[in-house]
């Protein structure tokens, strides 16, 4: 049932409502009141009280169906990651040959430093493709971990470690995405636009106390060029965490904010005895 149908659903008790008060200001100063008249206010009534669980039910079927959607875009995501991956993996496996042969060369000649360089060349490639991100949560995991390659493919350099094992049942997948899609997208969004790319940087730490999840993103940006020189991107942000304060409301979660001036961090705490 749509969004529309519960509309319809609130309007005709809204309706039937409006009946039953009109029937009894009526009867109060003793105006035309129609034979049986206290019955159909009682028929009404358990039309409205009916009406009112089925748009209830309807309400959380909406949420259900809005839950399930969100799940299926972050499944999509993790799809379209293991896509890469295996074409990464391809890619090495099909240049393998080719790079000893190089390296071999390298050795034979005794060139110990080319052979360095260009072994360091190599593992910095393989480094910046893809990063894995667990947590322990399927929806945080695929979320971050798609997040960290975007930041990767803006030639960010991502320092990213977790060392939790997050409930399955952590946020609901609306709240996951409202909350940390947010926080990573300002984050990676104000990290692409410092115009050094030696200088963009992404930290990412996910961390438990006894009473928390804690996790912190911090990212470099540029203070001329990034978020202070767009005011319509500074307002987008400033929206944005406001909703990520308002639904970290529902877990008692907190967020604080460090900023000097090539540094920005975002703390998110979320209490263990909500979830």
């Amino acid at each position: 049932m749509d969004i529309r149908r519960v509309l319809l659903l609130f309007s005709i008790q809204l309706v039937m409502v409006a009946i039953i008060l009109n029937n009894f200001f009526m009867a109060q100063y003793s105006i035309y009141q129609p034979q049986y008249g206290h019955v159909v206010n009682i028929i009404l009534g358990l039309l409205a009280l009916l009406l009112n669980i089925l748009g209830i039910f309807s309400i959380r079927n909406i949420n259900r169906q809005i839950e399930e959607n969100y799940r299926q875009k972050l499944m999509l995501e993790r799809l379209r990651d293991m896509e890469e991956q295996l074409f990464i993996i391809r890619k090495y496996r099909h240049d393998f040959l080719n790079h000893l042969q190089v390296m071999s060369a390298y050795i034979e000649k005794g060139d110990i430093e080319k052979f360095k360089a260009y072994f360091s060349r190599i593992r910095s490639e393989i480094e910046r493709t893809k990063v894995g991100f667990v947590t322990g949560n399927d929806e945080v995991d695929i979320l971050f971990s798609s997040k960290i390659n975007k930041a990767l493919k803006n030639n960010i350099k991502v320092d990213a470690s977790s060392f939790v094992n997050l409930p399955q049942e952590f946020l609901s997948a609306v709240d996951t995405v409202t909350i940390f899609g947010n926080l990573l997208d300002n984050a990676i969004e104000a990290c692409a636009a410092v115009s050094d790319e030696e200088k963009r940087h992404l930290e990412i730490r996910v961390t438990e106390d006894p009473l928390d999840y804690v996790f912190e993103i911090a990212n470099t940006y540029d203070e001329d060029q990034g978020l202070e020189k767009n005011k319509s991107s500074r307002k987008e942000r400033g929206f944005g965490l406001f909703i990520v304060r308002e639904t970290l409301k529902k877990y008692r979660g907190r967020i604080s904010i460090e900023k000097n001036d090539r540094l920005f961090k975002a703390t998110v705490e979320i209490p263990k005895k909500i979830i």
